[in-house]
C-alpha cells in the first residue's frame, strides 16, 4: 500500500478536549518511528479534497501520520502493510493501540482512516469496533485492502488486492 495516508480523526465534532490529543498521542507514540501532523494541510493534495468534503468541521482537527519519521511526506506504508515479521507486527499493534486509547481518553469516537486516493465524491468503506478489533484488523493480512477474486484468468483464479477506495475503522465508546 505504498502512498497510503493515515489519518486519525474525530467522528464527531471536535471539542476543546479534542486540542489535546495531538500531544497525547505524540506522547503515546513517541518510541515508534512515527511522525504526526495536525490537519488537512498535512495531507497529499490527491487525499486533501476528499477529506475536506468528507469532514469539514474537523478538517484542521485531524491528524496525519507519516513513518517512518523522517520519509518528508505523510505517508504510512510501513504501518498499514502487512508483514511476516512478529517485532514489525507488534510495533504496529502497540502503534495503534497506544494511539487509540491515548486519543480515546480524551473524545468519545475516533475514525482510522487509510486513502491512497479521495476524490470528494469517492465511496469510504468502513468497518466499526473496539480498540482491539482494530488491533486485530490492522495486523490481518490485506487488512486495509478490498479483495476480489478473479476466476476467468488463463492462469487460473487470483486474488488482487485494491486500494483504491478510501477506509474507515471507527472505534469509540458509541461505536465498539
Amino acid at each position: 500500500m505504498t502512498g497510503a495516508t493515515l489519518i486519525l480523526a474525530p467522528l464527531r465534532p471536535p471539542t476543546e478536549r479534542w486540542e489535546g490529543v495531538f500531544e497525547a498521542v505524540t506522547d503515546a507514540i513517541a518510541a515508534l518511528d512515527v511522525a504526526v501532523a495536525q490537519g488537512v494541510s498535512a495531507c497529499p493534495p490527491d487525499v486533501a479534497g476528499g477529506v475536506r468534503s468528507a469532514m469539514p468541521m474537523a478538517a484542521d482537527h485531524l491528524l496525519v501520520f507519516a513513518c517512518p519519521a523522517d520519509i518528508g511526506i505523510f505517508e504510512a506504508a510501513p504501518l498499514l502493510d502487512y508483514t511476516e515479521d512478529e517485532a514489525l507486527r507488534a510495533d504496529v499493534a502497540r502503534f495503534f493501540r497506544s494511539a487509540s486509547e491515548a486519543a480515546l481518553a480524551l473524545t468519545p469516537d475516533i475514525a482510522w482512516i487509510v486513502a491512497h486516493d479521495w476524490s470528494p465524491n469517492a465511496r469510504v468503506r468502513w468497518a466499526q469496533g473496539s480498540v482491539d478489533d482494530l488491533v486485530r484488523f490492522a495486523t490481518s493480512p490485506g487488512a486495509w485492502f478490498t479483495h476480489f477474486i478473479h476466476f476467468a484468468d488463463p492462469r487460473g483464479p487470483f486474488v488482487q488486492g485494491d486500494d483504491a477506495w478510501p477506509f474507515c475503522f471507527a472505534v469509540g465508546r458509541s461505536t465498539g
